[in-house]
C-alpha cells in the first residue's frame, strides 16, 4: 500500500472510530487499521497531532457549509428561511457527527485543542468571520461593526445551541424536539427576535 493510502486509511478509521465510538486508543486504531503503531507516529507524529487534523477537518466542514448559507442572503432569502436552514443543517450535522462533537467537545484529552481551534475559526479575523460579517450586516442593514459582531455573537449562540444540546443529551430526546416541525418554527421566530 502506498505511504499516502496509508496515511488516507489512517485519518478515516480514526474518524470512523471518534463518530462511532466517541474516541479511539492507538490499539484500537491500529487494530481497526492494520497497520503498526509506528505507521501512525510516521505519518502523524502522535495522536495528540492527528486529533488535531480531524479536528481541522470537521472545523473546515462546518465553516463551508455555513458559508454556503451565508450566499443565501445574498441571493434574496429571507431572514426566517436562512435560520430555519441553519438550524437543520447545524443539527444535522451533529447528528451524524454526534461521537466526534462529543470526543471533541467532552473529552478532556482533546478540549484545549478544541477550543482554540474554534476561536480561531469563528471569532478570529479570518476569511470565514469577514464573509459572515459581511452578509449579516447587509441583512441587518447596518455597518456598525459592533453591533455586527453583538449579532453575530447572538446568532452563533442560537445557532449553536441544538447541537450543544444534543451533545449532552445523546440521540434521545433533542432527535424528537428539532424533528417537530412546530417546535422547530418557534425556535427559529425566537431566533428572529433575539436578532432583531
Amino acid at each position: 500500500m502506498a505511504k499516502e493510502d496509508i496515511k488516507m486509511l489512517i485519518l478515516e478509521k480514526a474518524q470512523e472510530l471518534i463518530k462511532e465510538k466517541g474516541g479511539f486508543t492507538i490499539k484500537e486504531l491500529t487494530d481497526a487499521t492494520h497497520v503498526n503503531i509506528a505507521a501512525v507516529n510516521y505519518h502523524f507524529g502522535s495522536k495528540e497531532n492527528l486529533t488535531k487534523i480531524i479536528i481541522q477537518d470537521v472545523v473546515t466542514t462546518l465553516k463551508t457549509t455555513l458559508t454556503a448559507y451565508m450566499y443565501m442572503l445574498e441571493q434574496g432569502t429571507n431572514m426566517y428561511d436562512f435560520m430555519t436552514e441553519i438550524v437543520n443543517s447545524v443539527y444535522d450535522f451533529t447528528v451524524q457527527n454526534a461521537g466526534l462533537w462529543q470526543y471533541l467537545f467532552l473529552s478532556f484529552e482533546s478540549q484545549q485543542e478544541t477550543n482554540y481551534e474554534l476561536i480561531n475559526a469563528f471569532f478570529s479575523d479570518n476569511e470565514f468571520t469577514r464573509i459572515v460579517y459581511k452578509h449579516l450586516a447587509i441583512a441587518i442593514g447596518t455597518d456598525n461593526a459592533k453591533e455586527v459582531y453583538a449579532r453575530y455573537m447572538i446568532f452563533f449562540a442560537t445557532g449553536v445551541a441544538p447541537m450543544l444540546i444534543q451533545l449532552m443529551q445523546g440521540k434521545k430526546g433533542v432527535t424528537a424536539t428539532f424533528n417537530d416541525e412546530e417546535f422547530k418554527a418557534i425556535y427559529v421566530t425566537q431566533m428572529m427576535k433575539l436578532m432583531n
